[in-house]
C-alpha cells in the first residue's frame, strides 16, 4: 500500500502539482551523497570527486524550491575538503511578458566564504508540473537555432548582470538542455569553467574554452550534435545492465566508485555521435516543433 501511495505521489508531483516535501528530501539526499563522495576514507582521486560533485549538482535545480535559501556543498580548499554553505539566488531568464508558470531560472550559488568560487546551475528539460516546462520544450525543438539558444537570447543580459556582481569567479554546470546553456556561457564575464553533463550539443563545430563534457556511455542526447573542438570529454561507464535510456541520461553514475572513467581522444569524440545525428537535429526537431506549436499556442491563450 505504501509503495503504491509513494508511486502515486511521484506521478502527481511530475504531472500535476509539485510535492515540496519530496523536493526537500531530494536536496537532503544530494547533500548526503556529496558528503559521502568526498569522505576522508574514500579512495577516489580529487579529480574523480570533483566530477562526481558536478554530475550530482546537475540534478539540483530540479529540486530547489523558492523558499530554499542555501545548500551545503563540499569544496576543496588548501588541499582539504570542507563543507561550504552556498546561498541560492534565482535568476529569471525570460522577460516578464511570458506567463509566470513559463518563467525559466538559472540558479546562482554564492558561498558565504567570500574566498570560494561561485556556481551557476542550469536546469535541463523539465516535467509538466514544474515552472518552465513549456519553455524547455520550445527551446529544445525550436528549429532555427541550436538547442537551447532561445533561452540564452532572452537571458544573457540577466546572467551577465549576476556574474558581474560576484567578487570571485564562477563555474557553470548544467544537465541536458542545461548542459547546452552551460556551454553557451563559456565566453561570459567572470566564467572560470563550464561543465555540460550529457548535454544537448551545438550543430556546428565551435571552440569552447575551459569546458568539460561528462557523458554516460549509454546516453542518447549527447550523441546528437558536435562536441566543441577544445572541450575535454569524460565518459562514464557502468557495469549495470538494462538501464533505460531516460535513466542513463539523468543518473549520476560517477557517484558509484565502481564506475570507470575515460577521457576521450579527438577521434573517440567524433565516434560517440550518431552518424545520422543531423537528421534528428534538422529534420526531426522541426517536425516535432510543428506538432508542438498549436498546443503551445493554446497553452499561451489559456495562460493569459
Amino acid at each position: 500500500m505504501s509503495t503504491t501511495y509513494s508511486q502515486f505521489n511521484a506521478v502527481k508531483h511530475v504531472l500535476w502539482s509539485q510535492n515540496h516535501s519530496l523536493m526537500h528530501g531530494a536536496v537532503t539526499w544530494i547533500e548526503q551523497t556529496l558528503s559521502e563522495a568526498v569522505a576522508s576514507d574514500s579512495k577516489r582521486s580529487d579529480e574523480n570527486k570533483n566530477l562526481a560533485i558536478k554530475q550530482v549538482l546537475g540534478l539540483l535545480p530540479y529540486f530547489i524550491t523558492r523558499d530554499r535559501q542555501s545548500i551545503q556543498i563540499p569544496v576543496q580548499q588548501d588541499g582539504d575538503w570542507i563543507s561550504a554553505t552556498f546561498n541560492i539566488t534565482l535568476v529569471p531568464l525570460l522577460p516578464s511578458l511570458f506567463p509566470s508558470d513559463d518563467q525559466f531560472y538559472a540558479y546562482g550559488l554564492t558561498p558565504t566564504d567570500p574566498t570560494l568560487d561561485c556556481l551557476l546551475l542550469y536546469k535541463g528539460t523539465t516535467y509538466p508540473a514544474d515552472h518552465g516546462f513549456w519553455t524547455t520544450l520550445a527551446a529544445d525543438l525550436f528549429p532555427f537555432s541550436d538547442i537551447g539558444k532561445p533561452i540564452m537570447w532572452f537571458g544573457r543580459k540577466r546572467i551577465q548582470d549576476w556574474l558581474q556582481s560576484k567578487p570571485t569567479g564562477v563555474h557553470a554546470i548544467g544537465l541536458s538542455l542545461g548542459g547546452a546553456l552551460a556551454l553557451m556561457s563559456h565566453s561570459l564575464p567572470n566564467i572560470l569553467s563550464v561543465t555540460g553533463i550529457n548535454p544537448a550539443l551545438p550543430s556546428a563545430s565551435a571552440t569552447c574554452s575551459n569546458s568539460t563534457v561528462i557523458i554516460n556511455d549509454r546516453d542518447i542526447i549527447s550523441k546528437i550534435g558536435i562536441i566543441p573542438q577544445d572541450t575535454d570529454v569524460i565518459q562514464a561507464s557502468t557495469t549495470a545492465t538494462k538501464i533505460p535510456a531516460f535513466l542513463a541520461h539523468i543518473q549520476p553514475w560517477i557517484v558509484d566508485p565502481e564506475t570507470s572513467l575515460q577521457q576521450l581522444t579527438s577521434e573517440e569524440k567524433q565516434e560517440t555521435k550518431y552518424k545520422a545525428w543531423w537528421a534528428l537535429y534538422w529534420v526531426a526537431r522541426p517536425l516535432a516543433f510543428c506538432l508542438l506549436l498549436p498546443f503551445y499556442i493554446l497553452h499561451l491563450v489559456y495562460a493569459y
